[in-house]
């Protein structure tokens, strides 16, 4: 009886800290340097685990617009749950809300995905493409593929 009430007094006294680390949140920010132009906007689809299907766009668990200055933009997702996260971005020129391809379906506008992973053949797999959100501030360069 004794071991049973210990053990409580134990799990009461630590899960306080066990819930405070699954619930740790962090802010995100991508920076784009070099971009081709100022005309028109940086998009980025943010996903994460849960999203059923990545790049696909109603997968996303949110799509932000940035403002760009003299060729270069910065956005920040502020309070993210730690845990793995993916986003794919592109330089919507046109402010046409797309990114524009041409017959082929290759890209005409300036487009990236995390990690700065490549198309081949596709785009990459959300494993390809994650990254760890587990900071309190997460930065990363994103380099914009024209």
């Amino acid at each position: 009886m004794k071991r049973i009430l210990y053990t409580l007094a134990l799990l009461f006294l630590v899960s306080p800290f066990v819930n405070a680390e699954n619930n740790k949140k962090g802010t995100l920010v991508l920076n784009f340097n070099n971009l081709k132009s100022d005309k028109g906007h940086v998009v980025v689809k943010l996903y994460d685990e849960t999203s059923p299907k990545f790049p696909d766009t109603k997968s996303a668990i949110t799509i932000v617009k940035g403002v760009i200055s003299n060729g270069s933009a910065s956005i920040m997702f502020n309070d993210l749950p730690h845990g793995t996260y993916a986003f794919t971005t592109f330089h919507d020129e046109n402010n046409n809300g797309v990114m524009d391809t041409n017959f082929l379906h290759l890209p005409k506008e300036g487009y990236a995905f995390s990690n700065n992973r490549k198309v081949v053949f596709g785009p990459p797999s959300f494993k390809r493409a994650g990254f760890s959100m587990n900071k309190e501030t997460v930065v990363i360069d994103v380099k914009m593929n024209y």
